[in-house]
């Protein structure tokens, strides 16, 4: 699910002005940054 909302969001940055998409960088930082969201607190990770 992370993973399909990262590449998405990457498709959506190449339909918007003045954005564009760096798939290999933004994907991998938008997928990591999710399972940390979901794993960071069970790890007693906090913000």
């Amino acid at each position: 699910m992370r993973l399909t909302y990262a590449i998405s969001d990457e498709v959506h940055q190449a339909f918007t002005p003045k954005r564009s998409p760096l798939v290999e960088e933004d994907v991998i930082l938008d997928f990591a940054g999710g399972i940390t969201g979901i794993f960071g607190p069970k790890l007693g990770m906090t913000a």
